[in-house]
């Protein structure tokens, strides 16, 4: 009887998240309210704040989901036995890039919501997740490439936060940036599309210094990938 309740409550709960992912993709984020939601599930409010207390609570949640879509990618390879830690770290970011791309409504979507001043709270929550369950695996693929290839770094662990550190001010200004190209003219795009280009190369530069690759760099980046994403917002 209890594991009944419980798969009824976790497919109750997919539902909803899977419902709003659809209709902040497809109407926005401030455009839907939870009256949308739940007549789009098909529930009670009663129910839905049963689950979750706002709809920015929902929207962690969405959060901590597409997170854990990515960890997924990043356990996967470095729990792969037949790849070294180089091919390891790259394949790590041309997937997660993949499947951005692929995601790319919900992903843009989601720099809308995150990088508006007013949810602030929000951004820092989705980063603490990152951090929280991304990081451990890069500290375990720099381990073994201090291993395999000697890579230069005492503190693996520590890198790997500051990587994620370096990343999050990277991505900040990205959206910052992603939030006015809207209104921005057509010189104006190309500027804000170089600058990112040119803040890409020196975050890819920064790691290869921190982890003691910088004799053999780590390639990281496909710029093409991030025009890619970009392209037509």
């Amino acid at each position: 009887m209890v594991v009944r309740e419980v798969k009824e409550y976790d497919e109750r709960l997919r539902e909803i998240l899977t419902t709003a992912r659809g209709l902040f993709f497809s109407k926005g984020y401030d455009a839907t309210s939870v009256n949308d939601i739940i007549g789009a599930v098909g529930i009670a409010k009663g129910t839905f704040y049963h689950y979750f207390n706002s709809k920015e609570d929902l929207m962690i949640a969405l959060a901590d989901q597409i997170t854990d879509e990515a960890v997924a990618i990043i356990k996967d390879i470095t729990e792969d036995p037949g790849l070294s830690a180089r091919e390891k770290f790259q394949k790590v970011y041309s997937q997660v890039g993949n499947w951005k791309v692929a995601n790319r409504e919900i992903f843009l979507e989601l720099m809308r919501v995150m990088y508006d001043p007013k949810n602030n709270r929000l951004l820092q929550t989705l980063n603490k997740m990152s951090l929280k369950k991304s990081a451990p695996f890069f500290a375990q693929i720099i381990k073994q490439g201090t291993r395999e290839e000697g890579w230069k770094t005492r503190y693996p662990d520590e890198s790997a936060r500051i990587i994620f550190h370096m990343g999050f001010g990277v991505a900040e200004h990205i959206g910052e940036n992603f939030l006015r190209l809207h209104e921005a003219s057509a010189e104006e795009k190309k500027r804000t599309l170089d600058d990112l280009y040119r803040k890409t190369e020196a975050y890819e530069f920064a790691i290869n210094r921190l982890i003691g690759t910088d004799d053999k760099p780590l390639d990281l980046y496909d710029l093409d990938l991030i025009g890619a994403f970009f392209e037509d917002v």
